[in-house]
C-alpha cells in the first residue's frame, strides 16, 4: 500500500488509484470515514501534501467527500436502478450479511430485497434499486 517513488506514475496518482482500489474492492464502506492524511501519508510512504493531491482526485471523480473538521468519508452512490419483477415474484426486505455489504458496498442501516422467483433469487440494495411490476397482477382465490 506504499507509493513507489521511482515509478513514472506520478506519486498523487498512485495514491489516488491505491484509494480507489480500496473502495471498489469494499475495503471501505461508503459514508465510512478514510483514515487521516497523516495516517494516509504514514502508511503510503509519502506526504500530507501528496496524499491531498491524491484525494482532490478522488473528490473530482465523485468517490469520496472531504468534511472540514470531520475529514474524508467514501461517498455514497445512488444511482437507481429499475428491476422489473415477473408475475410469480415474491420480494422480502432483511438486513445484509456482511459479505453483502462489502459487496454492494452498502452502508450501515441500509436493507436489501430478496426477489425469488421460477429463475431463482436475486439481492438488490434497497437504497438503489425501483421495483417494477412487470406482469398482470395475480388474483387470490379463497380467503
Amino acid at each position: 500500500m506504499t507509493v513507489d517513488r521511482t515509478a513514472y506514475e506520478p506519486m498523487y496518482r498512485q495514491v489516488a488509484r491505491i484509494l480507489s482500489t480500496q473502495i471498489e474492492d469494499g475495503s471501505y464502506l461508503p459514508g465510512e470515514l478514510l483514515p487521516s492524511e497523516r495516517e494516509l501519508a504514514t502508511a503510503m510512504g509519502a506526504s500530507k501534501d501528496t496524499i491531498r493531491d491524491g484525494l482532490r482526485v478522488l473528490r473530482a471523480r465523485g468517490l469520496v467527500v472531504t468534511v472540514k473538521g470531520v475529514g474524508t468519508k467514501v461517498a455514497a452512490r445512488h444511482e437507481l436502478h429499475e428491476h422489473e419483477l415477473s408475475p410469480d415474484a415474491k420480494v422480502t426486505a432483511r438486513m445484509p450479511t456482511a459479505a453483502e455489504r462489502r459487496r454492494f458496498r452498502i452502508s450501515e442501516g441500509v436493507p436489501v430485497f430478496v426477489v425469488e422467483d421460477a429463475s431463482g433469487s436475486i439481492v438488490l440494495p434497497a437504497d438503489r434499486t425501483v421495483l417494477r411490476s412487470g406482469g398482470e397482477p395475480q388474483t387470490r382465490r379463497g380467503s
